[in-house]
């Protein structure tokens, strides 16, 4: 009985996740920051009462209240606190995704190779090699240092 009961769970949560509209996750957010429905419709540009239906759809999807309606704004609920603590942390990893592609972007790695004459010093392409192996620790650096037949 367990396991059929983990397999509903599990069906419920990707048919929760294939079905959401993700502005809701959006539109919850900024009801709780403003403190009321009616602020965050001002403030994300949107009529209030769509904005309080799309609320309404949201717990629905959920299966729990999120917040009670007052004259003086909202109160989020237990459930509620906890649903906006997550979409808070997402929100944190999202806004970090531009950065991230940036990095990775310009992200330097393979295999630097480099020949070198056997009696060559160079405190200056010392400092360099170095400098570049710090600004880019994936790069595997390469040096084939080649012995002169001359005498």
């Amino acid at each position: 009985m367990a396991d059929e009961s983990s397999l509903v769970d599990r069906q419920a949560v990707q048919r929760f996740v294939k079905n959401i509209d993700w502005n809701a996750f959006y539109q919850f957010h900024q009801i709780v920051e403003a403190g009321s429905i009616s602020a965050a419709a001002r403030q994300l540009n949107v009529h209030q009462p769509g904005l309080s239906l799309a609320l309404k759809r949201f717990e629905e999807q959920l299966g729990v209240k999120l917040c009670r309606r007052s004259p003086q704004g909202i109160e989020v609920t237990p459930a509620g606190r906890a649903v906006w603590e997550l979409i808070n942390n997402a929100f944190d990893i999202i806004r970090m995704v531009p950065h991230a592609a940036i990095r990775a972007a310009n992200k330097v790695d393979g295999t630097l190779r480099l020949g070198m004459i056997s009696n060559i010093v160079s405190p200056a392409l010392d400092t360099a090699l170095s400098a570049f192996t710090q600004a880019h620790p994936d790069v595997k650096l390469s040096i084939d240092v080649l012995v002169s037949d001359r005498k």
